[in-house]
């Protein structure tokens, strides 16, 4: 076991004002973004003005600092990504937090003294995935929520580098970094900072009668909640335990930092047997905000709907504190089993009216106006717009007076944070002199202006000194440990060594402030992908076709597809195909493999390895395990590693693919321009695209779900938006993985836009399409090739026609992200 007493607490700040609540109440660590490139584009964020000031508070308090650089970046954008990191490792930054793998291959290129993080938005879940990072010059991965205790605790054991997991905070319902849902139905792609949070809305499910359930929010998860786990956290040997919430508020940030900070220090100084949590802790964390409660999110292994997902609700819950006994136009009455006071936030659970909310405004207790009515009181309540129900539940969904103590623990003055140790000497005839030294051993020496003078009356005495030097006001200082040396005889005016006192806080602080700031960084010029001069011979474009499940291929299949992309089969199965194709066959990789799923994809790779042309990857971890393999099959780079850029296109050549597949949501005049290094770039023209992936099942919702995903009925399903757009999901009965898809297939029938681009193979992705779609598809673009207005034969026709008049969509070929 690797134990970890001195684990990091890092904490969300999306402003200034969220970064002083963090230090205030106990961060070791906050992360914060910059106006551009960060994962939180609506947050405040910070200017380049206030990130210089922010880096200088946060090292004079000893605070570390990792910015997030945690979007993709285009070609267009790379420079100036660069640019910035240079300019925050100048100003002292402690790493950037990337996701782009092209981004970090660059900024480890560029500034290989700055430490990189791997976001959770690089998805990493097992431990091929960390050595990749490991190999990129990463030095921290923040590894996928949806890991479990035990699989966290063995990632740690066999890591060389650090682990960081989120502890407490909003959960997506799909794994970070492959959720392409906001970015195809409104263009606000999560990849790039700008999620408008579709899961947060109400959806419906396809029942088994074939009606359709009442909306509710299917797809929100509740809010985790790790504190009970902070003793297995630190046993596990985690590095860091990381806070999400740049989105929220000040007092959010100092109310759950405050929790957490308490009880690692709880944990520290008293151990695992004596670990226990108040209840009014619990309750703190819960008013401040909560989304139906919370979970432990996937740490105990969990994937119920009823423990995962709340329904009801999408926003802050709050905590209940009574229930309507009487209403009126203006008021309820309210039978309350906790407090309320005046300039709290109420809603009123009335389903019939709605949910309405106040700000509480009048509160009368047995007829007299009042500013707080107690717990197992019955108070009126106002100002209510509607009138609410009898029975109706009321939740205080804002606490003033919760939100006061939160605000004040980092507005009344700075918390002492940096202990130093002063040494004083004053003796007759001689300047006094004052030596201060701090943790990290900086250490300043001040003298006074003029020499002790020989007492008249009574010498400045040491208790006197000690009660001076350690009025340290508001500073974030504190004087531990005093030695004084006198001879007993000398005095020094007060003024003089309160001014001694402030120089030497003064010049400390300066050094501290400064003791980061690095040299000023030329960055070469971006070095060109390609060697100039060289022509690469271009192959003719073809058509290549992905399969979801098992696919009984057309006859005469090879003919029109140059490769076909099969789930992982036995041996028997793939020899079956490979005698009516004679075209290349890869077998196609999951973009989520656990730790525990390695092996078994190693040894079905080794048991087919002879009868395949090349296996498609789709995340660093399985390109990190391919790396046995080259030379026996190719590598494909699969599109769910987020391949956005050039960069990126670079880094998995260099980890030995010979082909890859576009980002979906690259812009057509973005893609064409993408420098492929000589690698075979592919597109998909065709197709529903994978918007999300789940360890979480829809259909669980309908009950009785005892995750035996081989054996449920309902292991396929249709989710219904509130527009009424139907999401096909389909449940992976090996790994109990779902994929959920998108309304309609993507039909980019303009293949001539594609010019003289390196994107010379162009995917088709069949889901549930029957044999006869998948044939007019295929020979529709076969055909559409060579020919701008392709001819079908009847029945072909009939079939693609059926297929078209059900809906489709241009993707992001000309919208982009």
């Amino acid at each position: 076991m690797k134990k970890n007493d001195n684990i990091e607490l890092l904490a969300p700040a999306g402003n200034f004002e969220s970064m002083k609540a963090a230090v205030a109440n106990g961060a070791d660590a906050v992360y914060l973004g910059g106006e551009l490139f960060n994962a939180r584009q609506g947050a405040d964020n910070f200017t380049k003005d206030l990130l210089e000031t922010a880096l200088c508070y946060a090292a004079e308090r000893g605070v570390r600092v990792y910015i997030t650089l945690n979007t993709l970046t285009k070609d267009s954008e790379v420079d100036e990504a660069l640019q910035f990191a240079g300019f925050v490792y100048e100003k002292g930054a402690d790493a950037v937090i990337v996701q782009d793998i092209g981004l970090a291959g660059l900024l480890h290129h560029h500034l290989p003294e700055l430490k990189l993080h791997a976001s959770t938005q690089m998805t990493i879940t097992n431990s091929m995935g960390i050595r990749q990072c490991e190999e990129m010059g990463i030095s921290r991965v923040v590894l996928a929520r949806e890991l479990t205790l035990g699989e966290i605790e063995d990632l740690c054991r066999y890591s060389g580098i650090e682990i960081e997991v989120f502890v407490h905070g909003a959960l997506c319902i799909s794994y970070s970094g492959q959720c392409l849902m906001s970015s195809f139905i409104g263009s606000r792609s999560g990849n790039r900072g700008r999620c408008a949070q579709p899961c947060r809305l109400p959806w419906s499910i396809r029942l088994k009668d074939g009606s359709w359930s009442e909306e509710s929010y299917l797809l929100s998860p509740k809010d985790l909640m790790g504190l009970a786990q902070l003793p297995d956290l630190k046993n596990a040997g985690v590095t860091s335990l990381k806070i999400e919430g740049r989105m929220k508020s000040p007092e959010y940030v100092a109310v759950v930092t405050g929790v957490y900070r308490k009880y690692l220090d709880r944990l520290k100084a008293y151990g695992d047997e004596e670990y226990r949590i108040d209840d009014n802790d619990l309750e703190k964390l819960a008013q401040i905000f909560n989304r139906g409660g919370f979970s432990t999110g996937y740490l105990k292994g969990i994937k119920s709907c009823r423990t995962l997902v709340y329904p009801v609700h999408p926003k802050n819950r709050g905590v209940r504190i009574g229930t309507v006994i009487d209403s009126k136009r203006d008021a309820v009455r309210v039978k309350l089993e906790k407090p309320l006071n005046m300039g709290d936030g109420i809603e009123v659970w009335d389903f019939k009216r709605g949910v309405p909310d106040i700000i509480v405004s009048s509160i009368v207790l047995n007829g007299e106006h009042v500013r707080h009515a107690p717990g197992r009181t019955s108070p009126w309540v106002g100002d209510m717009k509607v009138r609410a129900e009898i029975g109706s539940q009321v939740w205080r969904t804002y606490s003033k007076p919760l939100t006061l103590e939160a605000r004040e623990s980092f507005e009344r003055g700075e918390a002492f944070r940096v202990p130093l140790k002063a040494n004083f000497n004053l003796k007759e005839g001689m300047h006094a002199s004052l030596v201060l030294t701090d943790p990290d051993g900086n250490r300043v020496e001040v003298r006074s202006r003029d020499p002790a003078a020989k007492a008249e009356h009574r010498a400045l005495e040491e208790e006197r000194i000690l009660r001076q030097l350690r009025k340290t006001g508001d500073t974030p200082y504190t004087v531990e440990r005093v030695q004084v040396e006198t001879d007993g005889i000398s005095t020094l005016p007060i003024s003089s060594l309160n001014a001694m006192r402030r120089e030497a806080i003064g010049a400390i602080s300066e050094i501290r402030r400064r003791a980061k700031i690095r040299g000023k960084v030329e960055l070469k010029d971006l070095p060109p992908l390609s060697s100039p001069g060289i022509k690469r011979q271009e192959p003719d474009p073809a058509l290549t076709a992905f399969f979801l499940t098992k696919p009984q291929l057309p006859a005469g299949y090879d003919r029109m597809v140059f490769r076909i992309y099969l789930p992982m089969m036995s041996k028997s199965e793939l020899e079956s195909i490979r005698e009516t194709f004679r075209g290349e066959v890869f077998i196609w990789t999951p973009n989520i493999i656990r730790e525990a799923e390695l092996e078994d994809l190693l040894g079905a790779l080794n048991d087919l390895k002879e009868i395949i042309h090349g296996v498609a990857a789709a995340n660093p971890g399985t390109m990190q395990m391919l790396q046995k393999y080259r030379g026996i099959f190719s590598i494909h780079a699969d599109y769910s590693m987020n391949l956005f850029n050039s960069w990126t296109l670079a880094m998995v050549e260099g980890w030995g693919a010979s082909s890859a597949s576009i980002s979906p949501e690259l812009r057509l005049d973005e893609a064409v321009r993408l420098d492929s290094r000589g690698m075979m770039l592919e597109a998909q023209v065709y197709g529903r695209v994978q918007l999300m992936t789940l360890e979480y099942c829809p259909s669980s919702v309908l009950g009785g779900c005892g995750l035996k995903c081989g054996d449920c009925d309902a292991s396929m399903g249709l989710l219904r938006d509130r527009k009424k757009k139907l999401f096909p999901y389909m449940r992976d009965s090996k790994t109990g993985r779902t994929r959920l898809f998108s309304p309609e297939p993507v039909f980019m029938d303009q293949l001539d836009r594609f010019g003289e681009s390196s994107i010379k193979r162009f995917r088709m992705v069949f889901t549930d399409e029957n044999p006869e779609t998948i044939r007019a598809v295929s020979e529709w673009f076969y055909k559409r090739l060579t020919d701008p207005s392709p001819v079908l034969g009847h029945k072909e026709k009939e079939a693609l026609d059926r297929q078209l008049d059900r809906g489709t969509s241009k993707g992001h070929w000309f919208r982009g992200v």
